[in-house]
């Protein structure tokens, strides 16, 4: 069996590399993206030049301006950082049939078999990164292993190397010599660990000097197990020693119907709110009709403004194809989502569980939704013939 080969690609702070390609000012400065609203608002991300000053992701801005005040504060901007992301996946599953995004910027990619068809993993990983800087002007740092910890690790440290275009390949049965000078930090379980506030392992950490991952390295089994606990005691082991069996896990290809809106002006109405989500739910519809689809379920997002995203979704009984048929349980959905005193940004709806099992109509049918039935594809049959002239009032009024 062939031994696998994981790479790691990894985007140093992702969000600030997107802001530096829209605002080239901002590059090579202490640049930091929050909320600029309150002091107490949480860093998102920090440019490496923040980074060597002091400050980290996670600090309240009050604090990050004491420290730096020299430092650039960017309102964030997640739906950008989102759309970048859904077209990096985009390009990136046309090479490679096998990865997993860890988080925006983040990838872990299956080279496992490729060598027999496309040579080297190293080779595959240098057209990779051009098409990133020559598509997304973005640059990135790669780590090549038997598994994710030690590819992971890899990518890392090449960025924390002077030449930062070098890509590491730890070879088989070198991980242990490898991981243990770093700190034990590298080490994912010892991240949620320490995060547990809550319990006694967080401390742990200091109380046993437990600095590197050598230092958890030279701990047997039985004094791991009386310091972290028979569960977690074998994850320490084995991680510590370079062993890690998780899989890239390719992402759930489910198709679905995705319709978005950015208000331009941010706003609380509810009436200007409900002509949103109804345009939204007529571009679906539409858009499910034209691929012949019927959905089974329906989830809206929202994002306010000051950066909460929340989501809620609705499965309904059976398939549905036209507004009318969805129409006032979304706007029931719709209006138990909006139930802060914030204004909104963003509202998106998606339709999943696409089928192409049509609707079997009662033999009784209401008058009422035949005519709309009918409406509707009447004005599909326009809108084809007239290339989008037809246009609901409300569509004018939103």
């Amino acid at each position: 069996m062939e031994s696998r080969v994981i790479s790691y690609l990894n985007i140093p702070a992702f969000p600030i590399a997107l802001e530096r390609i829209q605002d080239p000012g901002l590059k090579e400065r202490e640049v930091a993206i929050a909320p600029r609203s309150s002091d107490r608002a949480k860093l998102w991300s920090v440019s490496p030049e923040a980074r060597k000053a002091g400050l980290s992701k996670g600090m309240p801005v009050g604090q990050a301006r004491k420290i730096l005040p020299s430092v650039t504060i960017v309102e964030p901007n997640p739906d950008l950082y989102k759309q970048v992301n859904r077209k990096l996946e985009t390009a990136i599953k046309k090479w490679l049939p096998v990865y997993e995004f860890e988080r925006e910027g983040k990838i872990y990619l299956d080279y496992t078999g490729f060598r027999r068809l496309y040579g080297g993993p190293e080779d595959f990983s240098l057209q990779l990164r051009r098409l990133l800087k020559n598509d997304f002007s973005l640059d990135c740092s790669l780590g090549h292993a038997a598994n994710k910890l030690v590819a992971k690790a890899a990518a890392k440290e090449v960025i924390k190397g002077v030449d930062k275009s070098h890509i590491l390949n730890i070879e088989k049965g070198q991980e242990a010599p490898f991981l243990s000078p770093l700190e034990a930090d590298v080490l994912p379980i010892v991240r949620i660990l320490k995060s547990r506030r809550s319990t006694r392992t967080h401390d742990i950490f200091a109380d046993l000097n437990l600095q590197t991952v050598a230092d958890l390295a030279a701990l047997n089994r039985l004094y791991l197990t009386a310091a972290f606990g028979p569960f977690h005691a074998e994850t320490l082991y084995q991680m510590a020693r370079g062993v890690d069996p998780r899989p890239v896990v390719p992402p759930k290809r489910e198709p679905t119907v995705f319709c978005e809106e950015h208000l331009e002006n941010e706003t609380n109405n509810i009436f200007e709110l409900n002509f949103k989500i109804e345009n939204l739910l007529e571009e679906a519809c539409s858009k499910l009709r034209v691929m012949q689809q019927y959905a089974q379920s329906l989830s809206v997002g929202v994002r306010y403004s000051d950066y909460k995203y929340v989501e809620r979704r609705k499965e309904f009984d059976g398939p549905f194809q036209y507004q009318h048929q969805v129409a006032k349980e979304l706007r029931k959905l719709f209006t138990h989502l909006l139930n802060r005193r914030v204004a909104i940004r963003y509202i998106s709806l998606e339709a999943k569980g696409l089928t192409r099992s049509e609707i079997q109509l009662s033999l009784f049918e209401e008058e009422d939704h035949k005519n709309k039935r009918v409406l509707d594809e009447t004005l599909d049959l326009l809108d084809e013939k007239f290339k989008g002239k037809i246009l609901f009032g409300r569509k004018l009024l939103a």
